[in-house]
């Protein structure tokens, strides 16, 4: 199990993350940016779909 201070820093860098894209990529969406970091929070078990 992933600790809670774990988790914090992986959503503190993946937040951070996406920021920096968002400077420096002037062409990128906020959709763009928002599948971006759900992506990254599934990756990390941060984050779960949930269906029907």
């Amino acid at each position: 199990m992933v600790g809670t201070t774990q988790v914090q820093s992986n959503f503190s860098e993946i937040v951070k993350k996406a920021y920096e894209i968002g400077i420096s990529d002037r062409a990128i969406t906020v959709q763009k940016l928002i599948e971006d970091i759900k992506s990254d929070l599934i990756k990390t078990g941060q984050y779960t779909i949930k269906t029907g």
